[in-house]
């Protein structure tokens, strides 16, 4: 159905909070947090809150560029 496809295609480039991001790699809020705020992450800031697109941390963690500290 439409529908289906509609969702498939959000969740190929779905937007993550910081929690969702973080469970998303398997790693603490403050990892993934610290990533991002020293640019090693990509990701949007909203107000005081970070964004993330899942495709670009699954990217991220393909090319061994996010790692516990």
């Amino acid at each position: 159905s439409m529908k289906v496809s509609k969702q498939k295609a959000l969740d190929k480039d779905e937007v993550m909070t910081l929690p969702e991001g973080a469970e998303y790699l398997k790693v603490c809020e403050r990892t993934l947090w610290s990533l991002a705020k020293e640019g090693k992450v990509p990701c949007q800031k909203v107000g005081k809150q970070y964004r993330f697109l899942r495709s670009v941390l699954r990217g991220h963690l393909a090319s061994g560029m996010v790692t516990e500290a």
